[in-house]
């Protein structure tokens, strides 16, 4: 469960139903209007506490406020009962700060699908059917049009913003100005999911159906790239690697560009084979610091091997192998970050071949109209999008449970028939 915050001055005097002390050193009190959390007990008369109520807008929220009991676990798990049963508050689940984005008046309530970073540390947020939003320190605002149909946002300098839009246009956004440009770039219809700069200074634009375009942004001419392979490609992301190669992650598995040659090979899901790609359904690829190449697919993540020219996926430990990871990010000391879908971040560590999963809401991402962005902003921020809000969180900072209870037998069964101490088994 997490528990929704609220703040309130000169609130209606509370009736205190009971105390507990977090392992923290935190005080919870239980009251008939929901929690308090406050360093002391002499703060609550000072209005300095924190309040958690019931939010029946949002699903995780406590179900009652009249809070009859709180008793922490030894894990520090709090466990609060309630006119409506028990909850569970754990602290491990709500590492995750979330920031509901505000629809105008009459709007539907914006629903994230890319970010961007400015050369000033704000945020660039684009929501599929609400525009363009900056988050500027604690506010979000709206910048553009809410007529604009954001899927992905790009920019190599912070400053000019190339946005993918459904419609196979591109939204070019300059951030210093706030004008706003739209280019055709010879897609016709069908939404941008991808687009890079390469070494030649023109974007390369990854479309889901009409393959890959190069588009010179000075003439602004453009043409397709490899179109007999790659004109009816579902490219999903976009990498470019130290040497110029040009790596696409496609539902056709992967494909490698070299520019200089025009070589083309494309990377498949070996059935019969324990290497090749776990799945040929690929949704991103990234570049690590060291130069390896990560694609993540519905069946876990894969690394490309240069000595066997093939990808091999990754089978340690045993959980990421069929996990589904939409997005990735590295870190400053080459960790994994990964998005992963039906309400989970995943890190991974490839040196130790760790995996530590995080349980986070940002609800399913089954297919292309519900991607919701994934940004590693810098060392203390990583940015996604979650159910109608803007889920942020330390990387470094996230506390892990290492707790583990001894196990409880409470039954034992022969042939579905429960047995005791003294039976006797024929």
């Amino acid at each position: 469960m997490n528990l929704s915050y609220f703040n309130k001055k000169n609130e209606a005097t509370d009736f205190f139903r009971c105390i507990s002390r977090g392992p923290n050193d935190y005080y919870w009190v239980g009251t008939t209007n929901g929690l308090i959390k406050c360093s002391l007990l002499e703060d609550i008369p000072l209005n300095s506490y924190e309040r958690y109520n019931t939010d029946l807008s949002y699903n995780m929220s406590l179900a009652n406020n009249y809070i009859s009991c709180l008793c922490f676990d030894e894990s520090g798990v709090l466990w609060i009962g309630t006119e409506n049963g028990v909850e569970k508050y754990d602290p491990y689940n709500n590492q995750f700060k979330m920031t509901r984005i505000e629809g105008a008046l009459g709007k539907s309530i914006p629903i994230v699908s890319s970010f961007g970073k400015t050369y000033d540390n704000n945020i660039i947020i684009g929501t599929h059917s609400n525009g363009i939003h900056l988050k500027k320190g604690n506010d979000i605002s709206l910048i553009s049009s809410e007529e604009l149909r954001i899927v992905s946002i790009y920019s190599s300098d912070g400053k000019i913003f190339y946005c993918g839009l459904w419609n196979g246009k591109v939204a070019r956004f300059d951030y210093i100005s706030s004008k706003i440009e739209i280019l055709e770039v010879g897609v016709k219809d069908a939404p941008i999911f991808s687009i890079l700069k390469n070494s030649k200074g023109h974007l390369l634009i990854g479309s889901i159906g009409e393959g890959l375009v190069d588009y010179d942004i000075k003439t602004k001419k453009y043409h397709q790239v490899k179109p007999k392979e790659l004109g009816k490609q579902e490219i999903n992301r976009i990498a470019q690697h130290r040497e110029g190669i040009i790596w696409l992650a496609t539902e056709d598995g992967i494909f490698k560009y070299n520019p200089k040659t025009e070589s083309l090979q494309n990377y498949i899901c070996h059935l019969k084979d324990s290497d090749g790609l776990s799945n040929e359904k690929i949704k991103d690829i990234i570049i690590d610091e060291k130069g390896t190449v990560w694609a993540s697919t519905r069946h876990g993540l894969n690394f490309y091997d240069p000595l066997s020219d093939d990808f091999i996926h990754v089978k340690e430990p045993k959980e990421l192998k069929n996990i589904w990871v939409t997005d990735m990010a590295t870190d400053s000391i080459g960790q994994l970050w990964l998005n992963m879908n039906f309400n989970q971040i995943g890190k991974y560590n490839p040196q130790k071949k760790e995996l530590n999963v995080f349980s986070v809401n940002n609800w399913l991402r089954s297919n292309i109209y519900n991607k919701r962005g994934f940004l590693f902003s810098d060392k203390k921020h990583i940015y996604l999008g979650g159910e109608n809000s803007l889920i942020s969180f330390n990387p470094f900072s996230l506390k892990e449970n290492v707790y583990s209870p001894a196990p409880l037998i409470s039954d034992f069964r022969v042939r579905n028939k429960s047995v005791f101490p003294g039976d006797t088994i024929n």
